[in-house]
């Protein structure tokens, strides 16, 4: 008997539906194991079905968590030199589950930073660690899919194809998107990307839903996840850089940025300006003592914030994903805030997509301060990050 892909939905099926009991192939053992309230028999061949001491695999949970963790080599945030508004952004977008895009030079830390974002995310519940475990097993079955606490994190290189993002082929399997359900996306040196393929991300990042469509059937796949990218000003990647002179033309630059489309930029709520490290960065001394910005500090500060999310939305809701509803209720501003606001609106910096993403984020920096109501300064720096935007789009 050949193995299945998706078995963890099946068990799920089964789960739901109060079926006891059911027949698996052996290869598939492992991964049903997760559902230890199921009585599964595993077969190596239906032939086996004649014997008649047939033994159920065993299907006890690990008490220690610590046995069914993927064990992966941790990147320290505290070793990236310099940048600490970078590393402060970077707080922001994963406290409340913002999109993020750094700009900078080659060689400033952009790239550095993000792939140091899965170390200071909260750890999934083993309910969201199967969720994302059922989505990998039917991408492409392997009996050494383990059971990981850690939130994916997808880097898809930028040579990858329309369907190698959104998922499809004649048997449809999920793609980068939904592999990166309930954790991150990456897309590094986003401008290389083909416009095509970054376009789709409109829909997924909006509904949180995948849909692929066949002549006989239809298929939803989940893709509620966070959106980081780094990119470079322009093509030589110096526009920005104070020391070395940008070699690209005006229309090179233009025609660099049209890679990127408004309506994408507009779904990201944090777009930070990266700038080249100082001198003085470079002998910067790694004191992981006094250092605000380490790993352990950071994600004991973004745990805390998860947590009163969760506490004040009754779920699992971060700030990131608030209807417009729930942004009247908890977003509460004073006058001379919306003053402040209204000038951005009027000079038509702000759309009423923008304008709620910087509400999200502003709720966010007011968690992170331990407020209840969003003050001017956690305002003002949420538009902050946006002011690139202003300048570009």
């Amino acid at each position: 008997i050949k193995p299945i892909r998706g078995m963890l939905s099946i068990c799920q099926y089964l789960k739901d539906n109060n079926i006891k009991k059911c027949y698996i192939p052996a290869e598939n053992a492992r991964l049903a194991t997760y559902f230890k309230e199921l009585e599964l028999v595993p077969l190596n061949h239906l032939k086996d079905l004649k014997k008649s001491d047939l033994k159920n695999i065993s299907c006890n949970f690990p008490k220690d968590l610590n046995k069914i963790i993927k064990e992966e080599k941790r990147l320290e945030l505290g070793d990236v030199k310099g940048q600490l508004m970078g590393k402060r952004a970077l707080e922001i977008a994963a406290a409340g589950n913002h999109n993020l895009l750094f700009i900078g030079s080659p060689g400033c830390g952009k790239t550095m930073l993000l792939k140091r974002l899965p170390y200071i995310l909260p750890n999934l519940d083993i309910n969201q660690a199967i969720e994302t475990l059922k989505i990998r097993s039917i991408s492409q079955f392997s009996s050494d899919h383990i059971l990981s606490l850690s939130p994916p994190f997808r880097k898809p290189h930028h040579s990858i194809s329309y369907a190698g993002l959104v998922g499809g082929g004649k048997d449809p399997r999920p793609g980068e998107i939904s592999l990166a359900q309930l954790g991150v996306l990456f897309l590094d040196e986003l401008a290389e990307f083909p416009r095509n393929v970054v376009e789709v991300l409109r829909q997924p990042i909006e509904d949180h839903e995948v849909t692929i469509t066949r002549a006989n059937l239809t298929i939803h796949y989940p893709a509620k996840f966070m959106l980081v990218a780094a990119m470079n000003p322009c093509p030589c990647g110096y526009y920005l850089d104070k020391l070395k002179k940008c070699q690209c033309q005006q229309g090179q630059i233009q025609k660099y940025w049209k890679k990127v489309s408004g309506p994408i930029l507009d779904r990201i709520d944090i777009v930070m300006e990266l700038p080249q490290l100082d001198k003085n960065d470079y002998f910067e001394l790694s004191d992981h003592e006094k250092n605000p910005f380490t790993s352990k500090k950071t994600k004991e500060r973004i745990t805390a914030v998860r947590t009163i999310q969760k506490e004040r939305y009754k779920s699992d809701l971060t700030n990131a994903y608030l209807s417009k509803k729930e942004l009247d209720r908890y977003c509460i501003l004073s006058k001379n805030i919306q003053s402040l606001i209204g000038k951005y609106i009027e000079k038509g910096f702000l759309s009423g997509r923008s304008y709620d993403k910087v509400l999200k984020v502003a709720r966010t920096i007011a968690d992170l301060d331990m407020k209840e109501s969003i003050e001017e300064k956690h305002m003002l720096e949420a538009l902050q990050f946006r002011k690139k935007l202003f300048n570009t789009v």
